[in-house]
């Protein structure tokens, strides 16, 4: 069956921070059917196979799930064919998945983010020609644009430095090598157009953008070097301190309602799981958008709402990372988050907001230095601090 493998040569690449073995990707199907509530046939399941000087693994199985457009409580089940896809590589991994995710606790025991600079060594090189980019803005201002998106033949003629060191690239399409490509350095996401591959394409798919991220000081080019960089924390701490905190809402409700949605959010009520309502959300997106000044000088801090001096959240400041320690106020500190693989209530691995809002990077830390604007971006290992791009 894998010899009949369609699939875009697109995947989240990341470093290997803890050996996989046979044994871990074993556990981890079993954990993916379990999730899914799966006790069937596997259409196909394939672990660390060798080919062209990689391990590749891989599993293809069929789960119900309620339409996507009726509750959850529906006895109104559709069949599904999910597949997740792993090559291993030169200490990097490829991860391809549909309809299947993987699970953030196998994820955060194995896997480390690539470094933004790495990506843009890879797809952002010096005679890259830049044609589209989303980008987030460094204020959190509620008065201010928060993200935008440029499209042009060539952004480089049309964005100049006065318009970029404002903000941080979220994902950019670039022409290079007489290819276009597709990267989200936050995410590690990494696509290059082409016909649909089969195994051995999307094979070398993998190992060429892993050799590119190998590369030591690659020449990237000029125009990203515009933007907002990022530098090590403890970097921006020795020259500076914390002095606002709020959340990038933008990767929350890209989890929630996009095309690629993984997640819902709930609450417990008499430990049933209850899905929040529109209304809900509004209301928790507009508290988690709120500007809070962070007070103290210990290595914990607190984060209070201005003019009013109830304390929202609490932010520590750790050696390589500036980690979200707590939300303190309804309806925030209530709310859990569920993965859209497992039935409304049936998550094993449910979290509170809290941690999942530290798990995916959404803290944006304003510093009272103006060079360093913002703190945001933890990769498995390491947040960091975002610098402002070339001022000349």
């Amino acid at each position: 069956m894998i010899d009949d493998l369609s699939v875009p040569t697109s995947a989240n690449f990341y470093s290997i921070r803890k050996k996989l073995s046979d044994k871990a990707i074993e556990s981890l199907f079993v954990l993916l059917r379990a999730n899914h509530g799966v006790t069937a046939h596997n259409e196909f399941k394939h672990t660390r196979q060798r080919l062209d000087g990689t391990r590749w693994s891989a599993v293809c199985f069929k789960y119900d799930s309620p339409p996507s457009f009726l509750e959850e409580r529906t006895a109104i089940r559709e069949s599904l064919c999910g597949l997740l896809l792993l090559v291993e590589y030169q200490g990097y991994v490829a991860v391809l998945s549909s309809r299947l995710s993987l699970p953030i606790s196998f994820k955060t025991d194995h896997f480390s983010s690539v470094e933004t600079t790495r990506v843009e060594g890879a797809i952002a090189k010096a005679d890259a020609i830049f044609q589209r980019m989303t980008m987030r803005n460094m204020s959190i201002s509620p008065y201010a644009m928060r993200t935008k998106t440029l499209e042009a033949q060539d952004l480089a003629n049309v964005v100049g430095p006065a318009g970029s060191r404002r903000y941080a690239p979220r994902t950019y399409s670039v022409i290079a090598d007489g290819n276009q490509s597709t990267a989200t350095p936050s995410t590690g996401r990494i696509g290059i157009r082409s016909a649909r591959a089969d195994l051995p394409g999307f094979i070398a798919f993998a190992k060429g953008v892993i050799d590119e991220l190998r590369v030591d000081n690659a020449d990237i080019s000029p125009f990203i070097r515009s933007f907002a960089r990022p530098v090590s924390l403890t970097e921006a701490l020795q020259q500076s301190a914390p002095i606002t905190l709020a959340m990038d809402t933008n990767k929350l409700t890209g989890a929630l309602a996009s095309e690629q949605a993984t997640i819902r959010l709930v609450r417990l009520e008499e430990e049933d799981a209850v899905e929040l309502t529109a209304g809900a959300l509004t209301a928790l997106i507009e508290q988690l958008e709120q500007v809070l000044n962070i007070e103290g000088d210990d290595r914990v801090r607190l984060a209070r709402i201005p003019g009013i001096g109830d304390q929202a959240a609490s932010i520590s400041l750790n050696k390589n990372r500036i980690a979200l320690r707590s939300l303190s106020l309804p309806p925030a500190s209530d709310v859990f988050v569920e993965s859209l693989d497992a039935l409304l209530g049936e998550d094993s691995e449910r979290k509170t907001l809290r941690e999942y809002l530290d798990e995916i990077d959404a803290l944006i830390v304003l510093f009272d230095d103006v060079r360093w604007p913002i703190s945001t971006v933890k990769s498995f290992e390491m947040r960091r601090c975002w610098m402002a791009g070339n001022r000349s």
